[in-house]
This record gives structure tokens, sequence and C-alpha cells, in this order.
């Protein structure tokens, strides 16, 4: 298994202020919300919060180290590359300014947590400590966005669903499965973490993690058959009815906490189209409408096959399936003016606001970190396995992430934007070829 005290320590940084500034910009969108028409003063505060930590970590840790910070040239190069056809899409197509402004600060925070991570690193924090920053601030996020849910918006805890789901709860899950099956001892507040964010899941009835979890159970399986010698099969089925506790616990949780879980899942499951009223899935219909309204938006000039709409440009749901939906009488008419929001899918509003060009670079974005530590992970020099721990955890999580990205966009969502940004820097960076600037100090 893997020695997860190897990566636990923390070179001491030079100066607290660039790490006070970490995790100010970690915990700056915590506590976001939705706001009105998707923002909101409260949401231009924590922005201004999250620009303070970035420059706090940037600045000052530059002059307190006496050196600039090595960027990595490929992922500064690539999402710059990104922002720069969104904007110019956007440009082009005459995108109102407040719409390519909303979409492009969740593009600017996910840059700001490449930049914040891989400036911490440097400066020799483990990348254990960042994570675990993120955690601890993505169950506050859990928390809050419960408790908003319930108290503030006034939903009843039998009808709530996706109002409960904080943008931070796929970096628990993979967390707590990476704590529970890979690494060498037992970690109780990890075990809690995954008890609760399963609770959650089943609360919410949210069938996109079902996907997730499968996953990761093929993902796990994999790594103890593929690496006998780090991953011991005796120790896996252990573990296997670890999860298990778990997951039992979990269900009996949410059942207590809503005592109708049971039957909004059997609807979710084998009945979700409104009783014959629909031709199939009613999730499934409603992201065909918005990938049609999209493709329509495309169609009407070719060259957005390329370069896209742009970011925060508008588009309608429409064809058969918008139609379908609004004789069912339930509240679809909104969709049938303009919306501009990132809708469901993370890649296809990458080929819609970038077109071919930005699905490219997503690809590479967001996979390539993750070939990277695997490549220098083959050649670190001795003593670099330290690093092994933190890499794939943050690995994990980031996966966590993809897995779903098909179907849920978590660029969509401020805080998931921020912690993206740090996960793909702490897998790239995570296993450095040279010593971090604060090492031998």
């Amino acid at each position: 298994m893997i020695n997860q005290n190897l990566n636990n320590r923390n070179l001491a940084p030079v100066s607290r202020w660039p790490s006070i500034g970490a995790q100010l910009f970690i915990w700056s969108f915590a506590f976001d919300f939705k706001g009105e028409a998707g923002g909101s003063i409260i949401q231009a505060g924590f922005f201004s919060i999250s620009c303070i930590g970035f420059l706090l970590v940037v600045m000052v840790g530059r002059s307190s180290v006496g050196k600039c910070y090595k960027l990595s040239p490929s992922l500064v190069f690539w999402c710059g590359l990104l922002l720069l056809i969104g904007i110019s899409s956007s440009v082009f197509y005459s995108v109102p300014v407040e719409q390519l402004g909303r979409v492009l600060a969740q593009f600017v925070l996910f840059f700001f947590g490449i930049v914040i991570a891989r400036c911490e690193i440097s400066r020799g924090v483990a990348v254990t400590t960042l994570l675990w920053a993120a955690a601890y601030a993505s169950l506050a996020s859990l928390f809050f966005r419960a408790a908003y849910a319930i108290l503030v918006l006034g939903i009843s805890i039998t009808e709530v669903r996706f109002h409960i789901l904080s943008p931070g709860l796929p970096f628990l899950v993979g967390l707590g499965f990476y704590q529970v099956f890979l690494t060498d001892r037992v970690c109780i507040r990890s075990w809690a973490i995954l008890l609760l964010t399963t609770a959650i899941v089943v609360i919410s009835v949210t069938r996109t993690y079902i996907i997730t979890y499968s996953f990761f159970l093929l993902l796990v399986a994999v790594c103890y058959i593929r690496f006998p010698s780090v991953f011991k099969l005796s120790l896996f089925l252990k573990r296997l009815l670890v999860f298990s506790c778990i997951g039992v616990s979990a269900i009996l949780a949410a059942v207590i906490a809503r005592p109708n879980v049971k039957e909004i899942w059997a609807t979710r499951l084998f009945a979700h189209n409104m009783d014959g009223r629909l031709s199939g899935d009613l999730t499934w219909i409603t992201r065909q409408a918005e990938w049609s309204g999209m493709r329509q938006a495309m169609a009407e000039v070719p060259l957005s096959y390329v370069f896209g709409k742009g970011l925060g440009a508008g588009y309608i749901w429409s064809g058969e399936e918008l139609d379908e939906l609004n004789a069912t009488g339930m509240k679809f008419l909104e969709f049938s003016n303009e919306v501009w929001f990132t809708g469901h899918s993370m890649w296809k509003y990458a080929f819609f606001s970038t077109g071919s060009v930005g699905v490219f670079l997503y690809i590479i974005l967001f996979l390539w970190p993750s070939y990277t530590f695997f490549i220098r992970l083959g050649v670190a020099e001795k003593g670099m396995t330290d690093y092994l721990s933190g890499g794939l955890l943050a690995l994990f999580c980031l996966l966590s992430f993809l897995s779903q990205s098909y179907i849920s966009n978590p660029i969509g969502e401020r805080f998931a934007c921020c912690l993206l940004g740090v996960l793909v820097s702490c897998v790239y960076h995570s296993i450095p070829i040279r010593k971090p600037i604060g090492v031998g100090r």
C-alpha cells in the first residue's frame, strides 16, 4: 500500500503570507450559491477575495523566496490559448460583456488555481497539505449548500434534490475512495467523509454518481491487479468490506433523513418518463433539447464549429425534445428564450463555446497532467517517491470530476473551477523533476 506518511511532511515555507493567500483562494467560493442570473454582489465579493489570495501567493511569495516561480510553460500556454479563443469568439459574435465576464470569471478561477498550486509546491508545501485544505473547504461547502437549500430556499427534505449538492462533492468522493482503498493506514475521518458524501448522494437521488462510484471501483480493482507488489489483494478484500459497511450505513442514514427516498429512487431509475407522457428518460430528453439548441446556434455560422460561439454565448433549447417537454405542463417554457449558462456537459459546452480547437485544448489540460504524472513517476529519482501519495490523491479527485463531466459540467460552478485548477496543477507538479525552491532551506 502507499505509505501516505511519506508525503505528509511540510517543508517549512519562507513566509506565511503566501500560504494564507492560498487558503483565501481555496475558501473564497466555499460558501457560494446560485445568485440572480448567475451572480450577485456577494459573488463579486468572493471573486475579490480569490484575487487577493492569488496576489498574495504570486507577489508576496515571489519576493519572500527571492526568485520568480517557474510555471509549467505547457499548462500556461494551453490555458492561455483556450482563454484567447473563447474571448476572441465572444468578441467576434458580439456576446454581451456581462455574459462574457461572468463565464470568463470561472475560467480565470481555474487559471488562478493552476498558478497558486504550482507556486505553493515550489515553496515546498506538500501536495497533501493543499488537498486537505481543499477537502475542508469542500466539507464546509457541503454543509452550507444543504443548510441554504432547506433553511433559506425553504425546500422540504422530502422534495430536495440537486439543491443540496455541493460543487466540492466530487472532490470528497475521490478523496474518500483513495483513502479507503489505496492508503496503508486506517483514516477514520476519510471514512466518515465518504459516508457523509454517499448519504448526501442518496438523499439527493442523483444518478450521475452511479457512474462515478462504478468507475472508482473498477479503477481500484485495476490498481490492485496491475500493481500486486504495491497493493495486496488480501487488503483489497478487507477494504471492500469496509466500503460495503460505509455504503449500507449511508443508505440507512439517508432513509432516516428522507423517508420517501426509496420511492424517489425507484421513480428516477425505472419510471422516469412521466408515466408515459415522455418518449424516454426526462433527464436525457432535457440534455438532448439543450444540445439541439447549441448545434442550431452553431449551424448559423459554420466557422463556429472550429472556434466556437464564444464564452457566454446564448442559445435556445430547441427541437422536438423541447416541444415534448412543454407538452407535459412542466416549467420548461423559460428555455424557449435564450439562455447562456454553461450547460450540463463540460465537453459539449467546450465544443459550443470554443469549437473543436477548444475540445482539443480541454483534452490536453485535463488529460495531459495525468499522463505527465505517470511519466515522471517512472523516471523519478531516488527519494522522489515521497510525492506519490499526493499525486495519486489529486489524480483520484480530478478523475472524480471527469467521470461525470459528459453529463455534468463542473465549469458551471465557481468553487469547482477553483478546485479543478488546484487539482490539475497538483497532478502535473506532484513529482517535480527538480527539487522545490524550499527544499534544503
